[in-house]
């Protein structure tokens, strides 16, 4: 696998890709940002709220809901390590986030607003 490098707001983390998609930890970046997180047992979805956002994410399923429309992931959450991960960039468009990839340095930076 490569190896990317992650900015989130201050956080740095070293991440891998899989099928060239960065999967990044989804409590890393929701406790960063400042989103509340819940993860739903019985259905196996993750919940995040602030303020007047809400993105629902579901294990294995490429389909999320933020703010009550479905959004189309590029690839489904899973858990590795008892860590969720998630597509850097379909995440960073639901949060509204801005997400830039420098192949030279291989990182991926993620500017909060």
């Amino acid at each position: 696998m490569k190896c990317v490098i992650v900015v989130i707001g201050d956080d740095v983390m070293n991440i891998n890709l899989k099928n060239n998609i960065t999967l990044i930890p989804l409590r890393a970046m929701a406790e960063e940002t400042g989103f509340n997180i819940e993860y739903i047992e019985e259905t196996k979805e993750i919940r995040l709220t602030k303020e007047d956002k809400e993105i629902v994410f579901k294990i294995g399923d490429k389909k999320a809901i933020s703010n009550g429309a479905e959004i189309t992931l590029n690839a489904a959450p899973e858990i590795i390590n008892n860590r969720t991960l998630v597509p850097a960039r379909a995440v960073s468009d639901a949060f509204g986030y801005d997400i830039e990839w420098d192949g030279e340095r291989r990182l991926v930076e993620i500017t909060t607003n």
